[in-house]
C-alpha cells in the first residue's frame, strides 16, 4: 500500500509539473544582435529597422549590429560605437550596419557600413589603430577602404559618389577628393584633386549637426 501511494505521489507530481510548465510563456533563447553603440544625436524624421521591423529611437538609446537607419529630409543622425567610432548622416540619407566587431583584448576588430544615398561622415576610433583590422563603407558604385580618421562621402553633388578625407592619409593630403560614378563602377576612381573651398564647406554642411 505504501508502495502505490509513493507510485502515486510521483505521477501526481509529474502531472503538477508539466501543467506548470505548458502554462508558462515561450522564452527564446535565439542569440539576440551585439549591442554596438549608442545614438547621441537626432533630429526631424529617422528611421531604423531592426529585424525588419520598425523601431523608434531616442538619444541614449542602443545601436544594435544589423540595424538600417533611413533619416528624412531636413534630419540628422549621430552615433557613437563601442571602439569611438562616429558615426553621421546628413538628410535623406540611409545606412545599414553590416557588420561591426570590436575586441580590444585581441586587437581585433571589423566594421563594414553600407550607404546608398546622402551623405555621411565616419571619424574614426580604435579599430582603426588594430593591429587586425577592416574599415570599410559599401556603396551601390564602390567599396571605400577606410584609411583616413575623418572621412566623408556622398551622393549631394549628383548621382556619382564624391570621397573625401578631411583628416588622415587616404589622399596626399586633407581637403582633396575623388569622385566615382555608376559608368566606372568598378572601375579605379578618379586621381584624388583639390576641391574648392565651396565644395568642402557644402560636404560639412551636409553632416553638420548645428
Amino acid at each position: 500500500m505504501m508502495r502505490c501511494s509513493a507510485v502515486l505521489a510521483r505521477i501526481v507530481v509529474t502531472w503538477c509539473l508539466g501543467w506548470f510548465l505548458c502554462g508558462m510563456p515561450f522564452v527564446s533563447f535565439a542569440e539576440q544582435p551585439a549591442v554596438i553603440g549608442q545614438v547621441v544625436f537626432l533630429r526631424g524624421e529617422v528611421q531604423v529597422l531592426r529585424a525588419d521591423a520598425p523601431v523608434i529611437v531616442k538619444r541614449r538609446d542602443r545601436l544594435f549590429e544589423g540595424d538600417h537607419v533611413s533619416t528624412g529630409k531636413g534630419s540628422r543622425f549621430s552615433a557613437k560605437l563601442l571602439d569611438g567610432s562616429v558615426l553621421t548622416l546628413g538628410e535623406s540619407s540611409d545606412l545599414a550596419i553590416k557588420e561591426y566587431q570590436f575586441d580590444a583584448v585581441s586587437s581585433r576588430g571589423s566594421a563594414l557600413f553600407r550607404v546608398t544615398k546622402g551623405a555621411f561622415r565616419v571619424l574614426t576610433g580604435e579599430i582603426q589603430q588594430m593591429s587586425q583590422h577592416r574599415y570599410q563603407v559599401e556603396t551601390p558604385v564602390a567599396t571605400i577602404g577606410v584609411r583616413g580618421t575623418d572621412f566623408w562621402g556622398g551622393f549631394i553633388f549628383g548621382d556619382q559618389l564624391d570621397v573625401t578625407v578631411l583628416s588622415g592619409k587616404v589622399f596626399t593630403q586633407p581637403s582633396m577628393g575623388t569622385t566615382v560614378t555608376n559608368s566606372t563602377a568598378g572601375a579605379p576612381p578618379s586621381d584624388a584633386k583639390m576641391w574648392p573651398q565651396s565644395k568642402l564647406d557644402q560636404a560639412i554642411a551636409s553632416v553638420s549637426l548645428d
